[in-house]
């Protein structure tokens, strides 16, 4: 019987001394050489199918850099429209970040560096806050980022009459706090608890509550 090219492929692949010597070489060498391709093509969606969620997470840290640069603009352009009381008109104005250091503190320490309070002309300070201590009331800003902001209560009893304002973010456990909050959607970016802020000996100008919704509802 007549051997077919299959069988003869087979046989040169695994005995070669049995085989046409030069047959069996051909036949090797077309054999090793698809193997190589497809070895190379396997790779080469394993590498695509990995390199995906790599790609995505690179775009997501993007965007979260860009967010916290926003964010630290925001918040020093809220500090134009906020007044304080004498008592902390000199010195440094510190803006404390509640938490480790994060995108937005370095963002932050960035703008200290090349500008001054708008309202005083103080020096701004940036400062890490783990701790919700009292030492919070001696700062003019206190900013609770959004993975914090379970422990806004505790701040906010800590700062209980004190004329020190809490920057936060998100509309969620807001209450009756006097907090102005920075929102991610809507026309309206900022929630403002006008008079809770009053009450602190604060003055939050009317030129930033026509882009404010103020609440409690009024």
């Amino acid at each position: 019987m007549r051997e077919t090219k299959i069988a003869a492929q087979k046989r040169c692949l695994f005995n070669f001394s049995t085989s046409p010597p030069l047959l069996c070489m051909m036949y090797r060498y077309q054999h090793r050489h698809r193997l190589t391709f497809l070895s190379i093509l396997f790779t080469f969606f394993v590498l695509q199918s990995s390199w995906t969620p790599v790609r995505m997470l690179a775009q997501q840290q993007d965007v979260q850099k860009a967010l916290s640069a926003f964010q630290a603009v925001y918040i020093y352009n809220i500090t134009r429209y906020v007044y304080f009381p004498p008592s902390k008109t000199s010195g440094e104005y510190v803006i404390a970040v509640i938490g480790g250091p994060s995108e937005i503190s370095v963002n932050l320490e960035k703008t200290a560096l090349v500008r001054k309070s708008p309202t005083t002309g103080q020096t701004i300070k940036i400062v890490l806050a783990d701790a919700v201590t009292s030492a919070l009331a001696d700062y003019h800003v206190v900013f609770v980022p959004l993975r914090h902001v379970s422990r806004l209560p505790q701040i906010i009893r800590v700062l209980k009459g004190k004329p020190t304002l809490v920057i936060t973010e998100g509309s969620e456990n807001l209450g009756n706090f006097p907090v102005i909050s920075m929102l991610s959607q809507g026309d309206r970016k900022f929630l403002v608890n006008n008079k809770g802020i009053e009450e602190l000996s604060l003055k939050v100008s009317a030129d930033f509550l026509r882009y404010a919704t103020i609440f409690p509802a009024q």
